[in-house]
């Protein structure tokens, strides 16, 4: 099975010839039978060099805060209800992520990543710190670099909550069980991948928000090279809807930035 995500529960295993990705996010509408494009919510921009680094990630968001790293800004000062995330990366020789930091739409550092490997070359932790360098999260790795463990802590550095892992590969299957800091179950969330290794499906029972199961799918395009082109995710009320430009290196492309001019992007600065 070969995992090709960049981020997420199972890290990337195989670079791609990425010169860089543009993926814009819409709020989806059924018209005519049909799931189409309305408002845009969010936009991301990843460039990449010839290694199959990422060199910078770009995030910018309305109305919601950046989950996958948990970092909640109060937004920019022309739009209270924007956030924006810049993601700068450092590797070591051997081409492997020893650091990833955060900024937000000032350039102020908000979140530093520190990565860890063993004798072997394989990654054994990755440790986060918040602004004040006070650390908010571990994760700990398995053999073959799947997270197996993750440990959130709160202001004062406790534990507040850990995260555990299972991974059922022959099934394109991982389950993520969340407990509180007394070992007391209260979430279990379900991801299944297609052969491809995207999220086909995702699973969530929530026993402290006191709701049943939740399940969101996904569909997808793909391109020649198999890397998804278009996605479009339901969770039973909402359509979002994710178109991405991928441009690779040995293609005619001039385009090494977002469109700059539109009103969407006016405040970013790189």
């Amino acid at each position: 099975m070969n995992i090709k995500r960049k981020k997420g529960l199972i890290p990337a295993v195989l670079k791609q010839s990425y010169k860089y990705i543009e993926e814009k996010t819409f709020i989806g509408i059924e018209k005519s039978g049909r799931i189409i494009k309305n408002e845009l919510e969010s936009y991301s921009f990843t460039l990449y060099n010839e290694e199959g680094n990422t060199l910078n990630y770009f995030q910018k968001s309305k109305n919601t805060s950046i989950s996958e790293h948990k970092v909640i800004e109060s937004g920019d000062e022309n739009d209270s209800n924007t956030n924006f995330l810049k993601y700068s990366y450092k590797y070591n020789t051997k081409g492997q992520i020893v650091e990833e930091n955060t900024y937000d739409s000032n350039g102020v550092l908000i979140q530093k990543s520190i990565y860890e490997y063993n004798l072997e070359g394989n990654i054994e932790e990755c440790r986060e710190y918040d602004i004040e360098g006070k650390l908010i999260s571990s994760k700990n790795y398995d053999s073959k670099g799947n997270i197996i463990e993750k440990n959130i802590y709160d202001r004062k550095g406790k534990l507040n909550k850990k995260e555990l892992f299972k991974y059922e590969f022959d099934k394109n299957t991982v389950e993520k069980n969340t407990y509180d800091s007394e070992r007391n179950f209260k979430k279990k969330e379900i991801y299944k991948y297609n052969s491809k290794g995207n999220v086909i499906e995702y699973n969530s029972f929530n026993l402290e928000e006191m709701f049943d199961w939740k399940c969101i799918t996904s569909q997808y395009e793909y391109d020649q090279r198999n890397n998804w082109i278009k996605r479009i995710i339901n969770d039973g009320d909402n359509y979002k809807v994710t178109t991405r430009k991928i441009v690779y290196y040995g293609e005619e492309d001039n385009t090494n930035s977002p469109n700059w001019d539109s009103p969407f992007f006016k405040d970013l600065k790189e």
